[in-house]
């Protein structure tokens, strides 16, 4: 007898119920240096079936029809794929890849009618909320009516809601006066992140990543934090 597998870290969704709630999809490795799979374990027997590998973050449609999952393409940035699902929800054919996102994607959820699969990426360094077809047929486009976009998403078994979480980070850039190190001033902040500082060989400029205008970019200010300017716009 099997057991259900130990599960990825910081991959969502983890797991998902099959509609028919007698088994769970999830991930699973017997090797640790292997890549995951996607198996479907009987929450009565514990039998592990698998459905295909390499692949993690499954989300069942709702007429238990179609696997959305996520799999590593070139570089090992992610991309949604889906999988037809036959009887007792055995694998027909190959899985088809669905998105090509640069930038990877994250999340996959299905829409209440099953006809579209949302999914999280980032474009010019902003994330956000997509839908597309589960076949294709036309381009992803952005979800407009969702605000700010959170992490570790989840959607109604109707489809008409949408539960996610919110984190929020601020770090700033502090200096400290050594020796001694009991002169703490802050000389770099936002409501965002401002961080990976460093200080220019003349030690006027300081040079720093920030998120204040969307995305991860570059920036320069005067040693104190004056002056701020994002050069990734040149100016």
């Amino acid at each position: 007898q099997s057991r259900i597998p130990p599960q990825p870290v910081a991959t969502f969704p983890l797991l998902c119920w099959t509609p028919d709630g007698k088994s769970i999809i999830t991930g699973h490795t017997s090797d640790p240096n292997a890549r995951l799979a996607l198996v479907l374990v009987s929450v009565e027997t514990l039998e592990v079936r698998l459905l295909t590998r390499p692949g993690c973050c499954p989300a069942i449609a709702p007429d238990g029809r179609r696997l959305a999952f996520l799999r590593a393409s070139s570089g090992r940035i992610p991309n949604v794929y889906v999988l037809s699902l036959g009887p007792d929800y055995r694998p027909e054919g190959e899985p088809r890849q669905l998105t090509r996102e640069p930038s990877g994607a994250t999340d996959p959820m299905w829409t209440g009618d099953g006809r579209e699969v949302l999914y999280i990426s980032s474009r010019e360094g902003v994330r956000t909320l997509w839908r597309v077809p589960w076949d294709g047929s036309r381009p992803a486009s952005p979800v407009e009516s969702v605000g700010a976009i959170g992490v570790n998403w989840a959607i109604s078994a109707g489809g008409d809601r949408l539960a996610y979480s919110e984190r929020q980070r601020d770090a700033d850039i502090w200096r400290v006066d050594l020796p001694g190190g009991k002169q703490v001033e802050r000389i770099a902040s936002s409501s965002t992140l401002d961080w990976n500082p460093e200080i220019s060989p003349d030690g006027r400029r300081l040079l720093f990543l920030s998120e204040r205008l969307g995305g991860q970019r570059v920036w320069v200010s005067g040693s104190d934090g004056a002056k701020p300017m994002d050069i990734a716009k040149g100016g």
